[in-house]
């Protein structure tokens, strides 16, 4: 958890003068609240979606919201709690009990040769398999991030490069990873008869990739995010420390490609921004390490306590579970 760096810092970045009263608004309620760690955080929650929000219109909202509280602390508590709610916890993987380990870690096993893929690719992916298939025809059976071959790649004669490149790339298992909760894309459909088809795939496809399982659980947990470049479609890797990216041995940036703009669309660069201010903030408020304080908690505890201070883990159990039923927008 780290303090709101100064209004200095704002002004010297050029923020707008409205953004800059809601962040003073911030920087006195974090003073006013010093000594009570969940406050804090709400307090920090809010000051650093300020600094990190992904798009001017997220800028706007936020300030909006923040000066609709009137400083009343009371209220400016309550609204960075609800973001910590319904922003974060939609992002971050849930951490209660370990769920028993699937006996097909690498799912789909992708029997190509029986499978027409163009038909495949033109249609909208309908489940978490396709998805995946798609997403590795896509990076052409690669790890989006690292650049190791998917292991069906060697299983497949038609998929395998030669044995001497996939010595020396390497092989791993993958797992298909959603930006945003796979509920939010999978399943929608639009009532306008002008959108583009590679708009809508972007739901589906678009916000898909296969990634190493560890890479894909860190991504999940908010350790690692891809952050935007000025140049397309290319992403810095970042971590809430650099010793998360020497450990995984990941790039500094990767780059995006794909065979097919059309019927394979690249990752969406808006919600992979939305995650990467997801990631920061809860880092640096604090929000993230107590997340994973209270799922540790509630992993151990069999029964509520009839005193009601159960309450505070009930209540973050409950969150977490709902993660998959909230709608994220940009």
């Amino acid at each position: 958890m780290t303090a709101l760096p100064s209004r200095t810092y704002l002004l010297s970045q050029g923020f707008h003068e409205n953004a800059v009263s809601a962040y003073d608004v911030c920087l006195r309620f974090e003073e006013q609240v010093a000594g009570d760690d969940k406050a804090t955080i709400y307090a920090r929650i809010l000051g650093y979606l300020i600094l990190h929000a992904p798009s001017g219109g997220a800028l706007q909202q936020v300030v909006k919201e923040i000066h609709s509280c009137s400083e009343d602390y009371n209220r400016l508590s309550a609204l960075g709690e609800c973001f910590m709610n319904q922003f974060f916890r939609p992002f971050k993987k849930y951490k209660g009990r370990t769920p028993a380990p699937s006996s097909h870690p690498s799912q789909p096993s992708f029997d190509i040769l029986k499978t027409d893929l163009r038909a495949k690719i033109q249609e909208a992916p309908k489940n978490h398999e396709d998805a995946k298939l798609k997403a590795l025809i896509r990076d052409g059976f690669r790890c989006i991030v690292t650049g190791k071959y998917e292991m069906n790649a060697m299983l497949n004669p038609s998929l395998a490069p030669s044995l001497k490149e996939l010595e020396q790339v390497g092989v791993v298992r993958t797992q298909c990873t959603h930006i945003v909760p796979v509920s939010t894309y999978f399943g929608v459909s639009s009532s306008d008869s002008n959108e583009k088809k590679s708009d809508y795939l972007c739901f589906g496809v678009g916000c898909a990739k296969a990634l190493r399982i560890d890479v894909h659980d860190w991504f999940d947990c908010l350790i690692i995010w891809l952050e935007p470049t000025n140049v397309e479609n290319r992403y810095k890797v970042s971590s809430v420390s650099t010793f998360s990216l020497s450990v995984l041995k990941l790039p500094e940036e990767v780059t995006f490609t794909t065979p097919d703009d059309i019927n394979l669309p690249l990752p969406s660069r808006t919600l992979l921004a939305l995650h990467a201010a997801c990631a920061k903030v809860a880092h640096l408020s604090g929000a993230g390490e107590y997340t994973e304080r209270i799922d540790r908690e509630a992993e151990y505890i069999r029964v509520l306590a009839n005193d009601g201070s159960s309450g505070e883990m009930l209540n973050n159990a409950l969150f977490s579970r709902l993660n998959e039923l909230t709608r994220v927008e940009a």
